[in-house]
C-alpha cells in the first residue's frame, strides 16, 4: 500500500535525478570538449576551426591579465607623482591656520538668556494646632487638604514630611521627596 501512496513523489524523484544526472554529464563533456577537439587528427582541422577553437583559450587569458592581482610598478609611478589637489584643505596638516581659512565665519553666540527666578510652590502642609502636656514632648497639629496629621519632632507626616524641630513661632520641615528643608509659621489666634 506504501507504493502506491508514494508513487507521484517516486516518479518526481526520477524526473529529477535523470535532469540532474543529464546536467552533471553536460557540464563534464562540455568542459572537455575542447581538449577532445584537439587531440583529434590535427591534419583534418583546418585552420580556421584551431584559430576558432583556440580563441575561448585566449580570451580567458586575457581576463585573467585583466584582473591581474600583481603590483604594476608603471601605474604605480604614475599615482605617486600626482599631487594631491582636493579642496585646498591638507588632511593630514594639523596647522590652525588653514582650518581658519577654509571654515565661514561663525556667528558668535548670544548670551544665555537670565533664567526665570521660578517660585516654588506654596508649602502644602498648614499649621493647624499645637498641643503640649507635662509628660510628653510637644505635639503639632498639620493640615493637607482635609486630612490632619499629628506627630511630634523626629516623626515622618503623610509618609513625605519629617518634623524637625517644633518651636513657639515656627515648625521646621523637612520635605523627604526632594531633601528640601520648609519652615511653617505658627499662627495664633
Amino acid at each position: 500500500m506504501t507504493g502506491v501512496q508514494n508513487r507521484p513523489k517516486l516518479i518526481i524523484a526520477t524526473v529529477l535525478t535523470t535532469l540532474a544526472l543529464l546536467s552533471v554529464g553536460h557540464s563534464i563533456l562540455h568542459l572537455d570538449a575542447p581538449s577532445e577537439l584537439a587531440s583529434r587528427d590535427t591534419a583534418k582541422v583546418t585552420s580556421k576551426q584551431t584559430s576558432d577553437l583556440e580563441s575561448p583559450r585566449k580570451r580567458t587569458a586575457d581576463n585573467r591579465r585583466a584582473f591581474d592581482p600583481t603590483l604594476n610598478s608603471a601605474q604605480l609611478l604614475l599615482t605617486e607623482g600626482k599631487l594631491y589637489e582636493g579642496s585646498g584643505r591638507n588632511i593630514f596638516s594639523t596647522s590652525v591656520e588653514n582650518r581658519a581659512k577654509q571654515s565661514p565665519p561663525q556667528p558668535r553666540p548670544s548670551p544665555p538668556n537670565p533664567m526665570p527666578t521660578v517660585s516654588r510652590p506654596e508649602f502644602a502642609l498648614k499649621f493647624f494646632g499645637f498641643a503640649t502636656t507635662a509628660n510628653s514632648p510637644r505635639t503639632v497639629f498639620l493640615s493637607l487638604g482635609n486630612d490632619i496629621f499629628v506627630g511630634s519632632e523626629g516623626d515622618i507626616v503623610d509618609r513625605r514630611y519629617r518634623i524637625i524641630r517644633i518651636a513657639p513661632e515656627s515648625v521646621d520641615v523637612a520635605d523627604l521627596l526632594d531633601d528640601n528643608p520648609h519652615t511653617i509659621a505658627i499662627q495664633r489666634g
